[in-house]
C-alpha cells in the first residue's frame, strides 16, 4: 500500500461535492463511519494521506483529517481552502444542497419509497397483482414488484444519473463509481399475498439504501399499511415517521441485564426462545413478531428487539442495505451470522448473503453475539446426526 503526502499537517481544507463526504476512522473504505461532513465545511489537515485498493481493484487516494473531526475521506471530496490561516468551522455554504450531507438523497428516497408503496396498494385493490413464482424456488413476484422497481430505479436514475441502482427485480449494475444504490421494491412478497392461504398482512415494505464506497450510508424502509416509514443517515441518527408525526430515534443503549428480544416472523416454534435463554443465559427471551427483513431490522433500530437473526442463505444485498443504514444510524451493527462483515457487491454471487445475517442493538454485545453463533453451530450440528 502506498503512502502518499497529499496536504501538510495543519492545512485548512474545505468539503466538496453536491452531497458532502462520510468520514471513517481509518483509510480503510470497510471501516466505520465516523460523520458525515456537508459540503463547504472547513477542516484541518491532519497530515497524512492513503492510496489504497478497494474490492473492484480501482485505487482510491484518502485524506486523514484532524479538525472537525480525527478521519479519513476521499481526496476527491476536499480541496485546499483559499486562506490558511483561517479557523476551521463547520458552518456550510448557504445552498439547498449544503443543508446536511445526503439531504436531497433523503428526499428522493423517501419520496420514491411512498409513491411505490402507493402504487403496490393501487394495484391490489385492482386485482392486478398477477402473482408469479420466481425460478429456483425464490419465492412469488407480482405486476406490484415491477411496477415498484420500475418507479424507484427510474427515480433514482433521473435524480442521480451518475450513480448504480441495484435492484431486486430490475437486477445488477456493473457501472464503476463510488455511489451504488440497493432496492427491494416489495420486501415480504409472501406476507403481502398471504401465507398458504392465510390472510394477507401488513408485515411488507418498500425497502431503499445508498452505499458510498462500498458502505451503507442511508436507509429508507416504509411500511405503506400502517403510512410508517423509518429513515436514517449514518453520522445524523434516524427517524420514525408516522402519518405527520416524525420522531427522532434516540441511539440504542445496552441493557446488562433482562430477556432478548428478537425479531421473528411467526409462527415461531416455542423451542426458539428457550433456546435462546438457554445459550446466552437471559432467561425469559422472546420473540417480537415481524414479518419482512426490513421491518425486523426497523423493530432493532426503534428498540423494539435487540437483534434479528437469520440463518437463511439466500438473502440479497438489497434486502439488507436499507436496515444496515437505519440500525447503524442509531448506533447498531450488522454482519453475518458468522461475525464476518458484509462486502457489497454489485454483480454476481456476491450479492447473495450465504452465510445468514445478524442486526443487532449494542445489547447483544460480543459475548452474546459469540453465544447465539454457537446456538446457530449447535442447530446445525443436531441436524446432521
Amino acid at each position: 500500500m502506498a503512502t502518499v503526502q497529499a496536504y501538510a499537517a495543519g492545512a485548512r481544507l474545505c468539503v466538496m461535492g453536491r452531497a458532502g463526504a462520510i468520514v471513517r476512522q481509518t483509510a480503510d473504505l470497510k471501516s466505520d463511519i465516523v460523520t458525515t461532513l456537508a459540503s463547504g465545511t472547513t477542516a484541518r489537515a491532519y497530515g497524512q494521506a492513503q492510496t489504497i485498493t478497494d474490492d473492484r481493484g480501482a485505487t482510491k487516494e484518502r485524506v486523514r483529517l484532524a479538525e472537525p473531526v480525527d478521519g479519513w475521506l476521499s481526496a476527491k471530496m476536499v480541496a485546499a481552502a483559499a486562506t490558511a490561516d483561517a479557523a476551521p468551522s463547520t458552518a456550510v455554504q448557504s445552498t439547498p444542497e449544503a443543508a446536511a450531507p445526503l439531504a436531497r438523497e433523503l428526499e428522493v428516497a423517501v419520496s420514491l419509497a411512498r409513491r411505490a408503496g402507493a402504487e403496490i396498494v393501487r394495484l391490489r385493490a385492482s386485482g392486478e397483482l398477477n402473482p408469479t413464482e420466481k425460478p429456483n424456488d425464490e419465492g412469488p413476484v407480482t405486476a406490484a414488484d415491477f411496477a415498484a422497481d420500475r418507479l424507484i430505479s427510474d427515480g433514482l436514475r433521473e435524480a442521480f444519473p451518475g450513480d448504480c441502482v441495484v435492484s431486486e427485480e430490475g437486477g445488477e449494475c456493473a457501472t464503476d463509481g463510488d455511489r451504488a444504490w440497493y432496492v427491494d421494491p416489495l420486501d415480504g412478497t409472501r406476507n403481502f399475498l398471504g401465507r398458504a392461504g392465510a390472510e394477507a398482512s401488513r408485515d411488507w415494505c418498500v425497502m431503499i439504501g445508498l452505499c458510498i464506497e462500498g458502505a451503507p450510508a442511508l436507509g429508507v424502509v416504509h411500511q405503506p399499511d400502517t403510512a410508517t416509514t423509518w429513515t436514517g443517515v449514518v453520522g445524523q441518527g434516524a427517524e420514525k415517521r408516522a402519518g405527520d408525526r416524525v420522531e427522532a430515534l434516540p441511539t440504542l443503549t445496552k441493557r446488562t441485564s433482562g430477556p432478548l428480544r428478537f425479531a421473528a416472523s411467526p409462527p415461531v416454534k416455542p423451542r426458539f426462545p428457550e433456546l435462546v435463554s438457554r445459550f446466552t443465559e437471559r432467561a425469559g427471551s422472546s420473540a417480537v413478531w415481524v414479518g419482512s427483513a426490513g421491518l425486523k431490522a426497523a423493530a432493532v433500530a426503534d428498540g423494539a428487539a435487540d437483534f434479528y437473526p437469520s440463518s437463511f442463505r439466500g438473502m440479497h444485498l438489497w434486502d439488507v442495505c436499507a436496515g444496515h443504514a437505519l440500525c447503524a444510524a442509531v448506533g447498531g451493527s450488522f454482519e453475518a451470522l458468522d461475525g464476518s462483515p458484509v462486502a457489497y457487491a454489485r454483480t454476481g454471487d456476491g450479492m447473495v448473503l450465504s452465510k445468514g445475517v445478524m442486526f443487532a442493538g449494542p445489547t447483544l454485545d460480543e459475548p452474546l453475539k459469540s453465544k447465539v453463533r454457537a446456538m446457530y453451530e449447535w442447530f446445525r450440528s443436531s441436524r446432521r446426526r
